[in-house]
């Protein structure tokens, strides 16, 4: 009997140990879908395990026993302390941000793209000046297009009343797999299927041009106006189990860059016909990039003077061929160029690089930061947004989880000047300023 009370709790003696470390995570985006019951579920189970484990306590006198039952109260109390703790720290971290210098605020937030989870967190962000803001399937339950196309044309109204200027409205509608706005709107069939119903010749160039239009008009029809499309990177032979997300192999159009790269230019052509940003992704190319980057480092698996003979053609290309066009920046590893950053956080990619061999006036914005490589990276989703703005970078996408967008700013205000960020600012505010224009802003 002793020895099953030992084991019970040592047991509960690790169990206090996970819930102390979860207690940790309370504010991640791991933990994102429980977020508005998180701290509910803590303190009922805090409450749970102390009856437990003092019912327990008192039954038994064995030293171990009551060592191991201890300390495992301990460890639970102090978790539910700690998640009170996380949760004060954010919350005054937040009043900071809405009540800081309005300036200040606005230099910092412009360049900041945001998704968001429901009406109650949308309304809080239009009162700050955000470049804009990402829809996907979980804003659009049970709307249909002219609900859809409503949302929009409210956000746009609230931003004009304000002052703001034409909100970003984006979403990654691909087309296929990747079709975040269908339903309601209709599934458009993606580059690659479009490749494998027509191929490449004069009749079907005319076919896939036309089913590009119709899928652009959906979108300028309610008021999408930034389109995470079309996906630029060379389809390679890779397979890796570990793949959930990024999938590119089911997205990629060829293997072929010439192919690609004609494909694209279609697509980023019809696009910005109809006042629609196309977005060129996934720079520098990931077709050699085993590794799913919404959860793990990946390396770009070729030299430069390959990646400049292959990947980088779609890229270049396009990005030659028109001057407001927007680039998708990864979060792999382009080694070569540097070891210590992903791209997205590369100054040696980004502003030696991609500005030069590139384009000066292409908009330059990051993968979501709230990807476990950036936000579980030292520093942490906060030093990654500093240093993708020093790297000279446009736009900080904050998807997933929107509310991690007060812990970037707040430090960013608290930090005021940064010689290199507001440098790269101002060559940011020019570009955003054509981009505004294009749309038909004044």
């Amino acid at each position: 009997m002793l020895f099953i009370l030992r084991i019970t709790s040592f047991a509960c003696f690790l169990l206090s140990i996970g819930f102390f470390a979860i207690t940790f995570l309370i504010r991640d985006p791991l933990l994102l879908k429980v977020r508005s019951v998180s701290l509910w579920i803590v303190f009922s189970a805090t409450f749970l395990f102390t009856l437990f484990f003092s019912s327990l306590v008192k039954k038994n006198r064995d030293r171990f026993v009551r060592i191991l039952l201890f300390l495992s109260l301990l460890f639970v109390w102090t978790g539910a302390a700690n998640s009170a703790y996380k949760e004060l720290i954010f919350q005054t971290r937040k009043k900071a941000v809405l009540n800081s210098d309005p300036k200040l605020l606005k230099k910092f937030a412009e360049h900041i793209l945001l998704g968001y989870r429901n009406d109650e967190e949308l309304e809080n962000y239009l009162k700050i000046p955000f470049a804009g803001f990402f829809l996907t399937s979980h804003n659009l339950s049970g709307m249909n297009v002219e609900t859809l196309k409503g949302k929009i044309e409210k956000i746009q109204k609230v931003r004009k009343d304000f002052g703001f200027p034409i909100a970003l409205i984006s979403s990654d509608q691909e087309g296929g797999i990747v079709s975040r706005l269908s339903p309601p709107l209709k599934r458009p069939a993606s580059l690659l299927e479009l490749y494998k119903m027509f191929q490449i010749d004069s009749d079907s160039k005319t076919k896939m041009r036309r089913a590009i239009f119709e899928k652009a008009k959906d979108l300028r029809d309610v008021g999408i106006n930034f389109n995470f499309s079309p996906v630029a990177d060379l389809k390679e032979q890779n397979s890796n189990p570990l793949d959930f997300f990024s999938q590119i192999q089911t997205r990629a159009i060829s293997n072929d860059p010439q192919v690609v790269s004609e494909l694209v230019r279609m697509y980023c052509e019809v696009m910005i016909e109809n006042r629609i940003l196309p977005t060129l992704k996934h720079f520098p190319g990931i077709g050699t990039v085993t590794e799913d980057t919404h959860f793990f480092n990946g390396n770009v698996r070729r030299t430069t003077a390959e990646l400049k003979n292959k990947d980088l053609v779609p890229f270049i290309d396009s990005m030659k061929e028109q001057k407001i066009i927007a680039v998708m920046l990864s979060h792999s590893f382009w080694k070569e160029l540097d070891s210590q950053n992903p791209v997205s956080l590369s100054k040696a990619v980004i502003t030696d690089f991609l500005r030069k061999e590139g384009s000066e006036s292409a908009i330059l914005i990051t993968d979501d930061l709230n990807m476990f490589p950036i936000y579980y990276r030292s520093g942490g989703i906060v030093q990654a947004s500093a240093d993708s703005l020093k790297a000279g970078s446009d736009l900080l996408l904050i998807s997933y989880d929107g509310e991690q967008v007060y812990e970037v700013l707040y430090e960013l205000i608290r930090s005021r000047s940064d010689h290199s960020i507001d440098k790269n600012l101002e060559q940011s505010n020019l570009r955003l300023k054509a981009l505004q224009r294009f749309f038909g802003s004044k």
